[in-house]
């Protein structure tokens, strides 16, 4: 007489599918028959079918089909008939007609009872928000004396206010943000064929007599020719063509210097040599009081810091044929 199969090792609604994995104990695993004599194909089959086992609903159980269970463990069904039994090792059939491993059934009881409790818990704290919003005051701070626990259950279909969202509110929103005035792109375009215009030619020439700068009145339709001229070889396209003018024409002052100036940066240039003794003598004179005699020093200084003259040189340069001293002999 066959004895009676054993009940299920876990309870019809043990679901772990949305836990990602178990406890594997690996010291229990190393010390275990299937590591001590199985061969290394049957223990990798055997893992897999625990993994597929875990996401099984109930928990820990594989249906009792050996072309399943060898799909579960990528083996031929060739190849799982003839390590079936080494591959289901720890497996039991029980009463429902699946199969059981009685070590991973004890750890889904176990994940599955803490899976219930936080479920429980949450479930709880939900409850208690909602009945406190219900009965607190409209105008008191919901969220100040929560914890993170109670601000994230907050129930659905509800906004961070307590009140329910509902689709006039939505539609009011969504009103007052199309009601919102945009803000207007600018027009771009080329320079216009008359420009600059009569008062941006005034405006030009009021700006630069106000600087002092009359001389630029007289080359104004010059200034108006460069300006054209410029932007159209690069084909400009400005929004606001007046705004271009009167920077160019404030750059004009900067960029012509009045013609008495002498040049671009003004002032007329001294030679270097006179430039050069002029300071010499004026730092000579600051150090040395004028006394009897100074104007002699004072050449005689002056002379030997800015060497000789071209004179000098000449005097100086000794002969073919001897020097002047011995000619004179």
């Amino acid at each position: 007489m066959l004895s009676p199969l054993p009940a299920p090792l876990t309870t019809p609604d043990c679901d772990c599918t949305n836990l990602d994995g178990f406890m594997l104990n690996v010291e229990r695993l190393m010390s275990s028959e299937l590591v001590a004599l199985a061969a290394h194909d049957v223990i990798g089959a055997a893992l897999l079918l625990w993994c597929r086992a875990w996401k099984q609903i109930p928990a820990a159980s594989l249906p009792d089909d050996d072309r399943v269970n060898a799909a579960f463990a990528r083996l031929t069904p060739g190849k799982y008939a003839k390590i079936k039994a080494e591959v289901l090792r720890g497996f039991i059939k029980c009463s429902d007609g699946r199969l059981y491993h009685k070590t991973l059934a004890e750890e889904a009881m176990r994940a599955f009872e803490r899976k219930k409790a936080f479920q429980r818990k949450r479930d709880a704290d939900a409850e208690r928000l909602r009945n406190w919003r219900r009965n607190a005051p409209a105008a008191t701070d919901e969220t100040h004396t929560e914890t993170p626990n109670e601000t994230r259950f907050v129930a659905e279909g509800q906004d961070r206010t307590g009140h329910e969202r509902t689709k006039e509110n939505k539609i009011g929103a969504s009103q007052a943000k199309a009601d919102k005035p945009k803000r207007e792109r600018k027009v771009l375009s080329g320079i216009p064929d008359d420009f600059p215009a009569v008062a941006d030619q005034s405006a030009a020439e009021t700006y630069w007599r106000a600087r002092g700068r009359a001389d630029l009145c007289a080359r104004l339709s010059d200034e108006m020719q460069r300006f054209r001229e410029h932007h159209s070889s690069k084909g400009s396209r400005m929004a606001d063509w007046s705004a271009a003018w009167r920077t160019w024409y404030g750059n004009a002052v900067r960029f012509n210097p009045p013609a008495s100036t002498g040049g671009r940066h003004g002032g007329s240039h001294k030679p270097a040599q006179q430039s050069a003794v002029t300071s010499i003598s004026e730092a000579f004179s600051e150090r040395n009081p004028e006394r009897p005699g100074d104007d002699v020093q004072r050449g005689t200084e002056i002379g030997r810091l800015t060497g000789p003259s071209d004179k000098d040189r000449s005097d100086q340069a000794p002969s073919l044929f001897g020097s002047p001293a011995a000619d004179a002999a």
